[in-house]
C-alpha cells in the first residue's frame, strides 16, 4: 500500500506529534501517550519541535489522534496528525529518522575541537562549494604568516 495516504493506510500506527515543547523528552513524550495504547517507540528528532510515536496497533493510534489533539504538552498546546516514519528510500526522508526505523544504520563522530582536521575532507568541502581551488590562494597569501617563495 505504499501509494495510499497515511490516514488511508490501515497498516499505519504512527502518529505526529506537532508544535512540542522543545524540552520534552521523548520518554515524557511516551508517558503522555501509554494509557492509550502499547507504544512500539518514541521519537522526537533534535531541535524540531515535533515528534512520532508509533503504537502496536491502529485503534491505539486512532484513539490517540481523536483524544490528545489540541491537548498541552510541556508548555504548548500540540498538533496530532498521522505520521509516517521516513525510510531511508523515501525521497527527502531523514536518515534520523530512518536510522530510527532500522533502516539505516547512523553513526555519528563526536565533535572534538582539538582534533586534527581531515584536510581531505576540507579541501573536498571547499572544492565543492567553490568548485576551484584557485580561488583560495588570494585569500591564504593575504593571511598566511608564511611569505611565499618567488
Amino acid at each position: 500500500m505504499p501509494g495510499l495516504p497515511p490516514d488511508n493506510d490501515q497498516t499505519n500506527t504512527t502518529i505526529f506529534v506537532g508544535n512540542l515543547d522543545l524540552n520534552v523528552t521523548e520518554e515524557v513524550l511516551k508517558q503522555f501517550f501509554l494509557p492509550l495504547g502499547e507504544i512500539v517507540c518514541v521519537k522526537i528528532p533534535a531541535t524540531k519541535g515535533c515528534g512520532y510515536v508509533q503504537f502496536t496497533n491502529r485503534n491505539s493510534a486512532e484513539e490517540a489522534i481523536r483524544r490528545m489533539q489540541g491537548q498541552m504538552i510541556g508548555q504548548q498546546v500540540v498538533q496530532i496528525t498521522w505520521g509516517r516514519i521516513p525510510t531511508a528510500n523515501q525521497v527527502g526522508g531523514s536518515q534520523e529518522m530512518a536510522a530510527m526505523a532500522g533502516a539505516v544504520e547512523q553513526r555519528e563522530e563526536p565533535y572534538d575541537p582539538l582534533a586534527t582536521p581531515d584536510v581531505d575532507k576540507l579541501n573536498a568541502t571547499y572544492l565543492s562549494v567553490h568548485g576551484s581551488a584557485i580561488l583560495g590562494r588570494p585569500l591564504w597569501q593575504r593571511t598566511s604568516s608564511i611569505t611565499p617563495r618567488a
